[in-house]
């Protein structure tokens, strides 16, 4: 049980203590919770216990924080954490090491690789998701309308367009047409790597399989048809949405790195804006499911720079592999990923036989990553195949499944 008992010291010295505590265990690089003994509750004493059991319980620390010295001691911590902190939740604790980062004189720095990774996700996927609309656009046609594929192309490119856009007002569109062309321009010279195809023209047509699989036997015009092409398009937008909502972020923090990389070289102190771009402690801001989707599609590891979610990075990284499988690569699965996996396909498998709907944010993510997982293999065919790994204790290879 969490230790509950007060200290008698006067609040300064114990700040200074905490604050002691708190560099102590930040410059070992180690991630570590804290919790405020008035305010814990039963539920937030197992989280404790259970955070303990996943991040390696030898070297996992627990502190004790006052809440209302956390403006003082944790200053860059987003609104959402410490409304939890205040009801009762521990927050993990992952410490951030400055990098060493050469100044640059350029007007704009050249990318570094996480900004490079954004870049070529929403670039590749732009390209997808354009064909793929175009698609949905032309399933719209019945007697009443009939779109030419140039007029769905069209319209593709506006819809995802608009999915991608963050630079403000653009009355005319045309902005937001030349960033989505020039998105599908850089996209199109990736393609053929990236998807694992001959030729960049074959992503198109596997997306227009796709969506005609998606179709099935519905009716041109009916209600059913038209659910099913707004729900396309929900998620083509959606998945457009995520990749750029990322690049930005990628950016933001990869500036903030350099920049306080260079208030250290001044023997300055890291600016409050760098500090939030840092540690993505913002209000508005990426949810753990949104980006387990961006690394399925986007073969990269969000928790690079979405800091705040860095217990995340291992689910995210078997998003990323998975998202190779699904695109026709091999990919190698080690036991303790098997074992996230399995958890994963639990949790899918108690959603689609409760409510359906994902309780938490993890939850969200296990359902994406399960889902992924089960378009490359069947249930019985993870299920052996995490057994066999679990049982033997080394790792496999898994080869995508039949196209």
């Amino acid at each position: 049980m969490v230790n509950r008992d007060k200290s008698n010291d006067v609040p300064d010295q114990i700040e200074e203590v905490v604050r002691a505590q708190l560099e102590s265990l930040g410059s070992r690089g180690k991630p570590f919770a804290i919790f405020d003994p008035e305010l814990i509750d039963e539920a937030g004493e197992r989280d404790v216990c259970e955070l303990a059991r996943l991040l390696s319980p030898e070297e996992f620390a627990v502190l004790a924080v006052p809440v209302a010295m956390l403006p003082a001691l944790l200053p860059f911590l987003a609104p959402d954490h410490r409304e939890m902190f205040q009801a009762g939740r521990p927050l993990v604790i992952a410490p951030i090491a400055v990098e060493d980062r050469e100044a640059n004189a350029a007007h704009r720095p050249p990318d570094t690789q996480p900004v490079k990774a954004a870049k070529a996700a929403l670039e590749t996927q732009a390209f997808r998701l354009v064909t793929a609309q175009k698609a949905a656009e032309l399933a719209r046609n019945n007697q009443a309308r009939l779109l030419t594929a140039a007029e769905a192309n069209e319209r593709a490119k506006e819809a995802i367009g608009e999915a991608v856009w963050r630079e403000g007002s653009d009355p005319d569109g045309s902005r937001r047409i030349g960033r989505v062309e020039g998105l599908i321009d850089r996209g199109r010279r990736l393609a053929a790597e990236f998807f694992g195809v001959a030729n960049a023209r074959d992503v198109g047509k596997a997306e227009t399989f796709r969506v005609a699989d998606r179709l099935g036997e519905s009716l041109p015009g009916s209600a059913e048809r038209r659910e099913i092409v707004a729900t396309l398009e929900r998620d083509h937008r959606e998945r457009a949405g995520g990749l750029a909502d990322h690049e930005l972020r990628a950016r933001a923090h990869e500036g903030a790195m350099g920049r306080w990389s260079g208030s250290v070289r001044e023997g300055a102190p890291i600016e409050f804006a760098d500090g939030l771009d840092v540690t993505n402690g913002i209000a508005t801001r990426q949810s753990a499911p949104a980006l387990m989707r961006v690394a399925i599609d986007g073969d990269l590891n969000p928790g690079e720079v979405h800091r705040n979610l860095a217990t995340m990075s291992e689910p995210f990284e078997i998003g990323r592999l998975i998202g190779r499988l699904s695109r026709g690569r091999s990919i190698e699965l080690k036991p303790e990923q098997a074992k996230i996996l399995v958890q994963s396909l639990h949790v899918f498998a108690s959603q689609l036989h409760g409510s359906g709907e994902p309780e938490t944010e993890a939850d969200g993510c296990a359902w994406y990553l399960a889902h992924a997982a089960l378009s490359c293999h069947d249930l019985g065919f993870w299920n052996k195949t995490i057994t066999r790994i679990l049982e033997t204790g080394a790792a496999e290879t898994i080869e995508p499944g039949a196209p």
